[in-house]
């Protein structure tokens, strides 16, 4: 804090809402990890740069000093309380103080305020007086189009995926009032990375019915589907009978005929084979259609590279603000150990999820949940071990599915051979470490341009990820799967 302030300070031609702008972007860099600091919406963050509160004055507006007023106690408190000296906190504290008192120099008739801010503790009782702006009443839930069979969001909601979100509904939305038909648009990633979700939530945002009036359709297809079941499904929810239909072809061309001229969304969710995609591409062009899938060479076969959109792992903080929304005492505990074990996890939302579930039901047993938790970073069958208990197509229903089976299902469709390669490199480990084609072909005993041909086989089955520089890596589950699997090889 000695010297130069990180923050901004507030300037004589400066206005409340400049000054809030410039905070959020000089101490933030953007709104989004603004409003992912304090917890709240982006759109809250947004409205210091309102039009309505251009006119500080205006009878019945909140004044945006407060919301500045507790933006910096909140800075200071979750951020330099926990990351900083008790010198460098009073430094703060004094630093924004400072600045809060020039702007009620600057606005003190509008605002009303007779006294200067002397204390930290005067500037946090301010603070405590206001909430999140509620610039009128809440909006009614929004008109679902029809038909719409969308499967609801998991509980725990959605994290660290508004920039993901924003590039899918940007592209399926381009030229949506335009007659020319849009290749679909596939979203491409490793088992439990989130896809299902990504694609729940664009059927359930909140201008799904503006962009798709006449309905949004789902199907969960799997590695073995009843593609005649869901294909009368569909009928169904369109109002064309189909059951005395004999094949699927004709299935298909009435399908197509109800959808040629609606404007709708078609969700084809956990692709295994592109045949059983093309059952369902029936939309016209003002349809559009959108595809999840682990492998890239059915994205492909589906649609064409520039229309792929490969699903990324969270980072250290949604992680962790997902785990302490399902298992809020287990952050508590310990927030460090938490931390560590999201790192461990590196980022896949279905183990965080899974182990939140698990210690939040130990969380009445403290002592237990810790010892879950230390067992969790230490041992990777305690992780591969972690259970769902939603059934997943494609795996026996008698039994909850584990984290094991689910990223299995992948690694079973590789034959001997690349199975057991894939089980040798885990030798390299996982994520940060990385190879090249040169150290792969040394550990699999074999000639470069094989071990290019094995690594890409690997890629397009999602196992195996290539970095810009060529280098080559796993993440961390699949490298302890690929430990558990050359175990049980050499067993």
């Amino acid at each position: 804090m000695k010297g130069k302030s990180p923050w901004p300070a507030f300037g004589p031609a400066m206005t409340v809402q400049e000054y809030a702008g410039d905070l959020v972007t000089r101490v933030f860099g953007t709104q989004i990890n603004a409003a992912k600091h304090f917890g709240v919406n982006r759109s809250t963050i947004s409205r210091y740069q309102m039009p309505e509160y251009k006119d500080i004055r205006r009878v019945g507006t909140i004044p945006p000093i407060g919301y500045l007023v507790g933006m910096m106690t909140l800075f200071v408190e979750r951020n330099l309380g926990k990351n900083a000296s008790e010198e460098e906190v009073r430094e703060a504290q004094r630093f924004f103080l400072e600045q809060i008192n020039k702007v009620l120099t600057k606005y003190h008739p509008a605002y009303n305020y007779h006294d200067m801010f002397q204390e930290w503790e005067e500037l946090r009782a301010e603070a405590d007086k206001y909430s999140p702006p509620r610039l009128s009443d809440p909006p009614p839930p929004p008109q679902l189009p029809n038909p719409y069979l969308v499967p609801s969001l998991p509980p725990q909601g959605v994290f660290g995926r508004d920039e993901a979100l924003g590039k899918i509904e940007e592209m399926l939305a381009a030229k949506i009032s335009d007659s020319s038909e849009a290749a679909p648009l596939a979203l491409r990633g490793f088992g439990g990375i989130g896809k299902t979700t990504l694609a729940i939530s664009i059927g359930r945002g909140r201008n799904v019915s503006a962009l798709y009036p006449d309905g949004v359709l789902w199907v969960e297809l799997g590695p073995n589907p009843s593609v005649r079941q869901f294909l009368t499904t569909w009928g169904d929810a369109l109002d064309v009978d189909l059951r005395t239909e004999r094949d699927e072809a004709t299935c298909e061309a009435r399908l197509r005929n109800a959808l040629s001229r609606r404007r709708a969304l078609l969700i084809l969710d956990d692709i295994w084979n592109p045949n059983h995609a093309r059952h369902f591409l029936l939309g016209g062009p003002s349809c559009r259609t959108l595809l999840t899938t682990r492998e890239f060479q059915i994205a492909y076969d589906l649609t064409t590279p520039e229309r792929t959109l490969q699903v990324g792992l969270l980072d250290l903080a949604s992680s962790l603000q997902m785990l302490r929304k399902l298992a809020p005492e287990a952050v508590a505990l310990d927030r460090k150990a938490a931390e560590k074990l999201c790192r461990k996890l590196d980022g896949l939302p279905l183990a965080i999820k899974l182990a939140g579930r698990l210690l939040a039901i130990e969380a009445s047993v403290p002592s237990r949940m810790r010892k879950l938790v230390d067992e969790l970073i230490e041992r990777r069958e305690a992780r591969l071990g972690l259970l769902q208990s939603e059934h997943r197509l494609g795996l026996p229903q008698e039994e909850p599915p584990s984290l094991k089976a689910i990223l299995g299902m992948s690694v079973d469709r590789l034959d001997q051979t690349d199975k057991e390669r894939f089980a040798m490199l885990a030798v390299f480990g996982g994520e940060p470490l990385t190879w090249e084609i040169g150290a792969s072909a040394a550990v699999w005993e074999c000639a470069e341009d094989e071990a290019e041909a094995a690594t890409s086989r690997l890629i397009q089955r999602g196992l195996v990820e290539r970095r810009p520089d060529d280098r080559y890596w796993m993440h961390q589950l699949l490298a302890d799967y690929a430990n558990n699997l050359m175990e049980e090889m050499s067993a």
